[in-house]
This record gives C-alpha cells, sequence and structure tokens, in this order.
C-alpha cells in the first residue's frame, strides 16, 4: 500500500467519524424518540387489552345466552310437566271485568275467572256507604280438577273474558263466559256468568270441553270409570233405609249395606293401585326431565 492509498483511507475514516458525530441525535431527541416508542408500546398495548375483553366480553355473553336458554328450557319443561296443555295459561296481566243490572254490580277477575265483589245498588251501610256482600279479600272461589295426571286449580291460571264492561236492564238478559284454554281452541274450561236487568239472582255454569285423559297410559282406564260409577249407584238403595226396617233394603240388609260396602272396597282397591303406578309413571318423567331449579322458576 502506497502513501496516498493510506492518506485516502484517513481521510475517508475522519470524514465518517467527524459525520457520525456531528449527526448524532442529542438528549432531547433520544428522549424524544424514546417518548414516542413508549407511546406505541402502549397503544398497542391498549388495542390488545380491548380486543382480549371484547372476545371475553362476547364469551361471556354467549355463556349466558346458552345458560338462560337452559334454565328458560327447563323452566318450560317443568311447567309442561306439571301443568300440561294449560302452562300456556300461567302467566298473564290481571284485569278486572264487570257485569251490571239494576239491581248490583257483580266484578270479575281473569285470574281464576271468579267473581271477587258483588254490589248492591238499592241498598246503603249504616254510614250510607255502598253495601258490598264480599270483596276481593274476603272470598275465595276455584275448582280443583284432574288433568293429565296433575290435580290443579283454577284460580292459578289466567282466564279469557268474552267482553270487559257489560250491563243488562229491564227483561233483557246478558251472558258473560271466561275461558281456560289447554293450549289449544277446542280444549278449554267455561265459566259462564248469566244475569238477568231485574234479578238479584246471578246464574252460574262451568263447562269443560275437550279435556278427557288421551296419554297413551291414562290415570285410569275406561272399565275402572264404569267401575266408579256402578259403585255409586249401588248406594241408591241405601235411600230407603229410613222407610223400611226389614229386608234387602233395611240398613243392616244386603242391598242397602252390604254390596253397597263391598262395591266400595273393591273400587278403593282399583282406584289405589292405579293412583300408585301414576305416581311412579311420574317419579319416571321426573328423572327424565333437565335438572330444574325452583329459585329460577318464573312468577
Amino acid at each position: 500500500m502506497d502513501r496516498n492509498t493510506l492518506t485516502g483511507l484517513l481521510i475517508i475514516g475522519g470524514l465518517l467519524i467527524g459525520y457520525s458525530w456531528f449527526t448524532q441525535p442529542s438528549d432531547s431527541e433520544l428522549a424524544a424518540a424514546k417518548s414516542q416508542r413508549d407511546s406505541l408500546r402502549a397503544l398497542e398495548e391498549t388495542e390488545a387489552r380491548a380486543s382480549l375483553d371484547t372476545v371475553i366480553k362476547a364469551a361471556s355473553y354467549v355463556q349466558e345466552a346458552v345458560v338462560t336458554e337452559t334454565k328458560d328450557s327447563a323452566w318450560k319443561a317443568e311447567q309442561a310437566m306439571r301443568f300440561g296443555g294449560f302452562s300456556t295459561a300461567r302467566d298473564g296481566d290481571l284485569k278486572y271485568s264487570t257485569i251490571e243490572n239494576e239491581k248490583m254490580i257483580v266484578t270479575l277477575s281473569n285470574k281464576g275467572g271468579r267473581m271477587v265483589s258483588v254490589e248492591l245498588k238499592d241498598y246503603k251501610t249504616f254510614e250510607q256507604k255502598s253495601l258490598m256482600l264480599f270483596d276481593e279479600d274476603s272470598s275465595r272461589f276455584n275448582l280443583n280438577f284432574l288433568y293429565e295426571g296433575n290435580y290443579l286449580s283454577t284460580s292459578d291460571f289466567f282466564f279469557e273474558p268474552s267482553d270487559v264492561d257489560v250491563s243488562v236492564q229491564g227483561k233483557d238478559r246478558l251472558v258473560f263466559t271466561y275461558r281456560l284454554y289447554a293450549g289449544s281452541s277446542s280444549k278449554y274450561i267455561e265459566y259462564r256468568y248469566a244475569l238477568d236487568g231485574d234479578a238479584y239472582v246471578l246464574d252460574y255454569s262451568v263447562s269443560m270441553v275437550g279435556l278427557a285423559d288421551k296419554r297413551e297410559v291414562p290415570l285410569f282406564p275406561r272399565w275402572a270409570c264404569y267401575v266408579t260409577i256402578w259403585c255409586g249407584l249401588s248406594f241408591l238403595p241405601a235411600s230407603l233405609t229410613g222407610v223400611l226396617k226389614t229386608g234387602p233394603f233395611a240398613w243392616d240388609g244386603m242391598l242397602s249395606y252390604y254390596i253397597p260396602y263391598a262395591c266400595w272396597l273393591g273400587w278403593y282397591t282399583i282406584a289405589s293401585t292405579y293412583m300408585i303406578k301414576e305416581v311412579k309413571r311420574r317419579q319416571k318423567a321426573s328423572e327424565a326431565t333437565p335438572e330444574y331449579n325452583p329459585s329460577l322458576s318464573k312468577a
């Protein structure tokens, strides 16, 4: 290497060192660059955390929806098993209706389809207030019945009224109905209230339509129902014990004592047997139903 080459290399090295020295960032520039890097890192961490929170919340919502749907399914299954076709009538809004004539005002409730109060128009109390025969808090009315193996009460359900408020006068007659549907318009319990325009008498009747036990395995077979009817008829001869003192119709006679009570004993045995079978069937059905927590039950 000659002298000129060595001199050139030294000059180039000096230039590089000088350039590096004069172009290096100052302390303030280094601090600004560090601050920028920290800000970018913090922003990236914030975005990553927000994305993670979004994913967690979404997963939580999905899990909550699944749990809620499971709870609702279990609740609906329990309601269907407990109330059968009437389970759809368990929920509703309490509403009142009135039927009125020249003599009185009768208030009815769709909860249980019952009368809740009766006010007599032509009479007053000692304090000259409206005379109420009874009110909602002092009265109670319901029908208990067996449907699809379940003992139910009409007071637990909401009926559908035929009208809201109706009135009648003179010789006219009004008819007001409540219906409790069992999941179908062809299956229902109907309360029928009839009132004349100038009477104190309110006619009341109950109809049950399409509610026969049509399950594959009914609570009682048809022949057991006929046995029940004949067992009841077997007690008719006992009505003669008041006038006949001797013979088969006397109080200790064959037709008024021994046969009726033998029929009753046979009916009691048959009914008990099928009731026990029904209890066992319901226990198996309950075990097959999804787990249900009563605390989750709807009002």
